[in-house]
């Protein structure tokens, strides 16, 4: 039997049991909810989890915003979670606990029917443990990680030069010449690297680098230089996160 398997079977034994439950007055630490047409109270499990803080269940909130969305829109969250989070998994069972305890509650207050709930956590299981055995099994792609080091190199070659011209006081009289160097450097790099994420990770990668949103705003400096800093920032965040999971 695989892990998941066994973690899905372990987790709905604690809901069923905890559910099935005929209404009790809960303690403090226990949540009462509410599900169905008839207003049944039951309990998601007889406990939270060992540090089921509240800012654990803010964070969880937050990660996983189900409150107040159909099964149809539970689905899409879940999904998303792990296209955000694809190294998510751990060896530790304790978050996965405090997940699926989440996913219960918000299925309990929702009203989602069992087996929805059962499918959801099932989903959610899988994708935590697919995405660990895949970040385990599946290295960064070294054409990638040579782009990304190059990046890195650039961008610290031409914060030094800038640092250096406006020591030595021939910045200004250079900018133009600087910036426009500076500049070609930059797009020419970037476009090497759309070309190998086309062939690493198809329009898809490639895409991800290319539509990276640059920032509004500057440090202080020449705002030519700035301009090109923020945009060897951006491309640079967005690469290293495709390298992680391309």
């Amino acid at each position: 039997m695989s892990i998941a398997n066994k973690l899905l079977g372990i987790f709905l034994c604690l809901i069923l049991s905890a559910c099935s439950t005929p209404p009790k007055a809960p303690t403090t630490d226990e949540r009462t909810v509410r599900q169905g047409s008839g207003q049944v109270e039951k309990l998601c499990t007889e406990n939270p989890p060992p540090g089921y803080t509240s800012g654990m269940e803010a964070r969880l909130k937050a990660e996983l915003p189900l409150a107040g969305t159909t099964e149809a829109q539970a689905e899409g969250v879940l999904k998303n979670y792990f296209d955000q989070h694809p190294r998510r998994g751990t060896d530790r069972g304790e978050d996965l606990e405090k997940y699926l305890f989440h996913i219960c509650e918000m299925s309990n207050n929702g009203g989602w029917s069992a087996g929805e709930t059962e499918r959801f956590i099932t989903l959610f299981i899988d994708g935590w443990t697919t995405s660990k055995s895949e970040a385990a099994a599946t290295p960064p792609d070294p054409r990638c990680t040579k782009q990304l080091k190059q990046g890195y190199a650039l961008r610290e070659r031409i914060d030094n030069e800038y640092g250096q011209s406006r020591r030595a006081g021939t910045f200004l009289d250079r900018r133009d010449e600087f910036t426009a160097k500076w500049g070609e450097e930059a797009g020419e790099w970037a476009a090497e690297t759309r070309a190998v994420l086309l062939q690493i990770g198809g329009p898809t990668a490639k895409g991800r680098f290319q539509n990276a949103q640059t920032p509004i705003g500057m440090v202080s400096g020449d705002v030519k230089w700035n301009n090109i800093r923020n945009f060897l920032r951006t491309r640079l965040a967005a690469l290293e996160s495709i390298c992680k999971a391309p």
